[in-house]
């Protein structure tokens, strides 16, 4: 006869099977046992001792020391680990240099590798320690393509693969290609979506969406490259001049802003990082913020949409739409649905 705790350990494991948290301990060769995730999480919060040395360090007396610290935490790369300083501290020296290194973080990405891995100890260990116990980190679901795949059709994870270009898409060495050979104009598009996801039939009123995506110089400008929330879409065309940002309504394609120059060119075949905050508003509006970077190269837009035209937050996808030309690139895709 099993035990209680033996099969609850049973259950949860089987429920841990395609986890976004074991793909990443097998790409950074860590054991998924209890014992080890400890182990490899002591590491880690030593690590956060020295962050807070530092941290502290940004109120210093000599000014010196204030600028070497702030160029130590902006060579750790810990975005998540000092915006809750930012929220949580109250020295205003600290908190406006801290601002000063999460705006040059934010443009490198908000989720780094290091971060994830150290959100995937706390919340895995968590949820072993407290079965059934929601997470006090928040929900955080994400989607790292590390599994190659040779077709999209039937989706890849929890995301589900909708398309009306007759073209596929595929996962290879960790990044995800929607294809732009052949095919007509048209959509691809590789959907989160709120009743698959966590069951209800719409994201929470603020939450956070991150990935990256790219795409080839094959017939630049003739396609586009985003993401989706609900039925607006944040797009930019890679390997075009300015990259032509703008907001689009997904159901009919309407423009809903004018081509916008980035200020830079997304370069062909990389991948840039977008970021988009999410806030409900009275009367079912919705306000989008979004970063688009490239290394140092940062832009950023935001736009207040009327509940008739971004509809309900139910779905948040990786696009490619337009067409035939250059493959679209992803990688990374992060949905944070926060403390809720």
């Amino acid at each position: 006869m099993v035990s209680g705790t033996l099969l609850g350990l049973a259950i949860a494991r089987a429920e841990e099977a395609g986890d976004w948290r074991l793909e990443l301990f097998e790409e950074r060769q860590l054991s998924s046992e209890t014992p080890a995730l400890e182990n490899s999480r002591k590491g880690l919060d030593v690590s956060a001792e020295s962050l807070d040395q530092l941290i502290q360090g940004l109120a210093a007396d000599k000014f010196a020391e204030r600028e070497q610290a702030q160029k130590e935490l902006l060579l750790t790369g810990t975005f998540q680990h000092l915006q809750r300083e930012i929220t949580e501290g109250d020295d205003p020296e600290v908190r406006k240099r801290l601002r000063k290194i999460l705006l040059k973080l934010e443009a490198g990405g908000r989720w780094s590798k290091e971060e994830l891995l150290a959100r995937a100890l706390a919340s895995m260990l968590h949820e072993r320690d407290n079965p059934g116990v929601a997470d006090p980190t928040g929900e955080l679901f994400v989607e790292l393509f590390g599994k190659a795949k040779p077709s999209l059709a039937d989706g890849y994870g929890k995301l589900r693969f909708v398309e009306n270009a007759r073209r596929n898409g595929f996962a290879a060495d960790g990044v995800l290609h929607m294809e732009g050979k052949l095919g007509e104009i048209g959509d691809q598009r590789l959907l989160f979506e709120a009743m698959n996801l966590i069951g209800k039939p719409e994201f929470p009123d603020t939450f956070r969406v991150d990935a990256k995506l790219g795409g080839g110089a094959a017939a630049a400008g003739t396609y586009h490259v985003g993401i989706s929330i609900g039925n607006v879409c944040v797009l930019f065309h890679p390997a075009l001049k300015s990259g032509a940002f703008r907001f689009q309504r997904v159901d009919n394609q309407l423009q809903l802003t004018e081509n916008a120059n980035m200020g830079f060119d997304p370069p062909a075949e990389k991948m840039l990082s977008m970021g988009i905050d999410v806030i409900r508003l009275a009367k079912g509006a919705v306000k989008l913020d979004v970063l688009v970077a490239n290394g140092t190269n940062s832009f950023r837009a935001s736009k207040t949409l009327r509940a008739d035209v971004i509809g309900k937050l139910d779905s948040v996808g990786l696009n490619r739409s337009g067409a035939a030309g250059g493959d679209g690139i992803f990688d990374d895709l992060v949905l944070d649905l926060g403390k809720q």
